[in-house]
């Protein structure tokens, strides 16, 4: 294999049922689209010839609302079988999808349920919803957790909880209090980005190894990606500077040259910044979450005849 990532997130699904603050997808807005497997499948098999991947995170919006879930978790698994996969979900449609706990049972400990609840008002829910999914003679253990420095519980002190269960399916629960700031601002009325100097705010990113991939192509991050596919359905303000950011950034393809996927890639492993990353805040506010399932009235572009 030529190229490996440690972690790599294959996002499929805009849709999600809470609209917590700053979601950093934007998924906290009426945010309409799934992705299917069938559409892509064909590219991400010729990128499974060249790249390896050490976690895959299966990701939204809520991933857990996609029709296609298990097609995805089927199909990654064959094309990187030695993958660990991480189903990210907020946890409230657990005990909503059929035959969900069978799908995951099937793959013995290489399938992990990762629930990043983000409402403190529902954390009891979220810790009742995931000890009812898992199996009898639940294990389970609370870790301090160095990584995820924003996720802070009722103490203030930095938690994680692992479950195990009696089939040794695992799964992990974050609750958090805040999100930081998303590249999407909303102020009087209008959708716009930051402009910030790109080095600070790549220093600040709290996703540098959140490498996207998504409609069969590899992104650097979340919001260089999705902030494309939320204009087509809502108007964003640009400036000129953000306009030609936002055009002129290439996501990586698999029929690349070589020389053009080094250079791409080893963006990604050296952890570099790149223009686009002046999108972003480069001092990002943290931001108390209070999500329910009410999505903002805003009106989407009107598509023309």
């Amino acid at each position: 294999m030529k190229y490996h990532l440690s972690y790599a997130e294959f996002y499929i699904t805009h849709v999600c049922n809470l609209n917590c603050p700053d979601c950093n997808r934007f998924n906290n807005y009426a945010f309409k689209g799934h992705q299917r497997w069938d559409d892509v499948k064909e590219a991400y098999s010729n990128w499974s010839k060249i790249l390896t991947i050490g976690t895959i995170g299966i990701i939204g919006g809520e991933p857990l609302l996609n029709p296609d879930l298990f097609k995805w978790l089927d199909g990654l698994k064959i094309l990187w079988p030695k993958a660990n996969i991480l189903i990210v979900t907020n946890g409230t449609r657990l005990n909503y999808v059929p035959n969900l706990y069978q799908e995951i049972l099937k793959y013995k400990g290489k399938v992990r349920l990762d629930v990043s609840h983000h409402d403190p008002g529902t954390w009891v829910d979220a810790f009742k919803n995931l000890e009812l999914f898992l199996d009898k003679d639940v294990k389970k253990e609370i870790q301090i957790n160095k990584v995820w420095n924003d996720c802070l519980t009722d103490d203030r002190s930095v938690k994680m909880f692992r479950y195990t269960d009696s089939n040794d399916i695992q799964s992990r629960l974050i609750p958090s209090w805040h999100f930081k700031d998303s590249s999407l601002k909303y102020e009087n009325s209008e959708f716009s980005l930051h402009e910030s100097d790109p080095k600070e705010a790549f220093k600040n990113c709290i996703m540098q190894d959140c490498h996207h991939m998504m409609d069969g192509k590899l992104y650097k991050c979340a919001p260089i990606g999705v902030i494309p596919k939320f204009m087509e359905q809502y108007h964003v303000t640009l400036t000129t500077n953000q306009k030609e950011l936002i055009d002129s950034y290439a996501p990586a393809e698999h029929n690349w040259s070589d020389e053009k996927l080094d250079k791409f890639m080893d963006n990604l492993i050296s952890k570099t910044h790149i223009p686009q990353c002046s999108l972003c805040s480069s001092n990002p506010e943290h931001k108390l979450i209070t999500a329910d399932t009410k999505k903002p009235k805003i009106y989407p572009i009107k598509k023309q005849n």
